[in-house]
């Protein structure tokens, strides 16, 4: 894929989150952000766990855009989210890797495309131990990719289950530590900002990486 796709690619979907948490800022607003907690609260223990499932579900079928759930998540429960999303996480990295390890590349392919393929070839074959730790610690939006990828290769579960667990820990209890900290009302916006910047860093890895790594073979040769 050429640079400036990636830039158009980058940009496009940066702005569509943004309008994403401007539309959820402004029903936040119109209806009120008590109201909707509210009747999510009325729903007792089943809240929480209808907004797991239903990110779950974004993360084993990947094509499905798990960001607009995360936000609502963050319009309803505030900073519990970041624990929710982190329980997400932990169930899909073992259902995703189990699936590609079990089922194969044609299960695979039915849930993320051909395109989704692509990426997940790609991770398997040049990606190792160091890259799932710097995409498992910023929790990037390629992180159901690299649990299907980590199926296919020949990487033990325990090594990629406590890599998977333990590294996104740190970002975890930060961002929840941050969240206490901040006022409910501006909840949103901070999500907005802090999921543009970690959205863009797991590509803006590949790139950096591949095209230095393209450079050095470049030279040698």
């Amino acid at each position: 894929m050429a640079k400036k796709e990636i830039i158009k690619k980058a940009i496009f979907l940066f702005l569509l989150i943004t309008l994403i948490s401007a539309g959820l800022i402004y029903i936040q607003n119109r209806i009120g952000l008590e109201k909707i907690r509210g009747i999510i609260i009325q729903a007792g223990f089943w809240g929480p766990l209808v907004y797991i499932l239903l990110h779950l579900l974004t993360h084993i079928v990947a094509p499905l855009q798990g960001t607009p759930i995360m936000f609502i998540g963050f319009a309803v429960f505030g900073k519990w989210t970041i624990i929710y999303t982190y329980i997400v996480a932990l169930i899909s990295s073992a259902t995703n890797f189990w699936i590609a390890r079990k089922l194969g590349r044609d299960i695979v392919i039915k849930l993320v495309g051909k395109e989704g393929m692509v990426k997940i070839d790609h991770i398997a074959v040049h990606e190792g131990p160091k890259a799932l730790i710097i995409i498992r610690f910023f929790q990037g939006w390629i992180s159901d990719f690299v649990s299907y990828a980590s199926g296919l290769t020949s990487i033990k579960f325990s090594t990629y289950y406590i890599i998977s667990a333990l590294v996104p820990i740190p970002w975890t209890v930060a961002t929840f530590l941050f969240f206490d900290s901040i006022p409910q009302q501006q909840t949103l916006f901070w999500a907005t900002l802090a999921g543009g910047i970690f959205f863009i860093i797991p590509p803006l890895y590949y790139y950096l990486k591949h095209n230095l790594n393209n450079k050095r073979v470049t030279h040698k040769t």
